[in-house]
């Protein structure tokens, strides 16, 4: 698990950095906490003070190029090589001796267009700087990666399994402020996370498009807007069983649950599809319309059970883990099980229910056409007018 901090300035990453390992310090379970940051050697830099530069006429640039020329010399000529055309610069610069002291370097005057000479130590401020071995840049900004690994399967005090997720929902508000604090600043969960992020809107997509495509095919087969609806409903009932099983095995959703849920969209509706066109194939307009559908569950019923309990008992075991428990296969394997079986129980009990509700809503339009033919052509009663005489 990695976490990316982001800033032009790299004492507000080092600040945010810190604070971040100390928030995970506080998670359970949470190991090997650290930071790509690599501190390299002290660096001894120096500052200059006002108004004393000013009072010699000195500006700041003007004593850091003599700090410079005293540590690092001056090119006072050019020596040219006879045998190979090229010129070797002739560089002045103190003594070793002096370098290595900073009182020594303190103690160097300094000439100014004043005629006075001050010392080094009257016009700067020494301070020592840290500099970094390396440092990381994301789009040419400072970023610090502060990283943890999550030791064996812990859990937090009320039992809820700990993993990238747990610890983004922790850190979330906490970010939200510290992005609010610091303007500018850019904090991203990458790794695994980022990658199980972009699959899962991938896979989101899939399922809308999976449930689209499914809908348009049975509109063309069963000619009706209406029933493909009813048939749809099977996604939902899967979705219910999907989350039992999880549940009941104590399984994380994963990106294989999810691909897992969008390659059950397509087997949960076949047995919706069987008995409804079972239902469309048997007689209607009879005095008894609840026949016709049991008629259609009592002949479809050992099919539709046959085909469920063969699946079922192909992927159970890998689903329970009887050979030993798979983290990639058996939440995949718990995914098709329970929801297969939850989509077929529920398909058998309620979409011959639906099925009647949607018969009964499709008539309402015909039935008020019939009521209003009917006001229209009943005769109008006489008025009887009594005349005086």
């Amino acid at each position: 698990m990695v976490i990316r901090v982001e800033h032009v300035d790299v004492a507000v990453c080092r600040s945010v950095a810190g604070e971040l390992k100390n928030r995970l310090s506080r998670i359970p379970g949470l190991t090997a906490i650290g930071d790509s940051l690599r501190h390299g050697p002290l660096q001894l830099s120096v500052r200059a003070v006002e108004p004393e530069c000013s009072e010699f006429g000195l500006t700041e640039s003007d004593v850091a190029m003599s700090v410079r020329a005293a540590m690092e010399g001056v090119v006072a000529a050019n020596l040219r090589n006879p045998h190979h055309q090229e010129e070797l610069p002739i560089r002045v610069v103190l003594d070793q001796a002096w370098r290595k002291d900073l009182n020594d370097l303190m103690a160097i005057e300094i000439r100014t267009p004043t005629g006075a000479s001050p010392l080094v130590q009257e016009l700067v401020a020494p301070y020592y700087e840290q500099h970094y071995a390396s440092m990381h840049h994301n789009n040419g900004r400072p970023s610090i990666v502060v990283s943890a690994e999550i030791q064996g399967k812990p859990v937090d005090a009320s039992g809820r399994p700990i993993d990238v997720g747990y610890v983004h929902r922790e850190l979330r508000d906490e970010l939200a402020e510290l992005e609010s604090r610091h303007l500018g600043l850019k904090v991203v969960f990458g790794g695994g996370y980022a990658q199980r992020q972009a699959t899962f809107g991938q896979l989101q997509l899939a399922g809308v498009l999976a449930a689209g495509l499914i809908y348009l095919v049975l509109v063309g087969q069963f000619r009706s807007y209406m029933q493909p609806f009813l048939i749809l409903l099977t996604l939902l009932f899967s979705l219910i069983g999907v989350v039992a099983g999880l549940l009941a095995h104590d399984y994380a959703f994963s990106v294989v649950s999810a691909v897992a849920l969008v390659g059950l969209f397509g087997v949960a509706v076949n047995d919706a599809i069987l008995l409804i066109s079972f239902l469309n194939d048997e007689p209607r307009g009879g005095p008894d319309r609840l026949q016709p559908v049991l008629a259609a569950c009592r002949v479809r019923f050992r099919p539709i059970l046959a085909t469920t309990i063969t699946t079922v008992a192909g992927l159970l075991p890998m689903a329970i883990g009887l050979r030993g428990y798979s983290p990639l296969w058996s939440p995949f394997a718990a995914c098709f099980c329970y929801g297969l079986s939850a989509a077929t129980l529920l398909t058998l009990a309620m979409v011959p229910c639906f099925y009647m509700i949607f018969e009964d809503v499709g008539r309402i339009p015909s039935w008020l056409w019939r009521s209003l033919r009917a006001s229209d052509s009943s005769p109008t009663a006489p008025i009887a007018v009594n005349e005086e005489s």
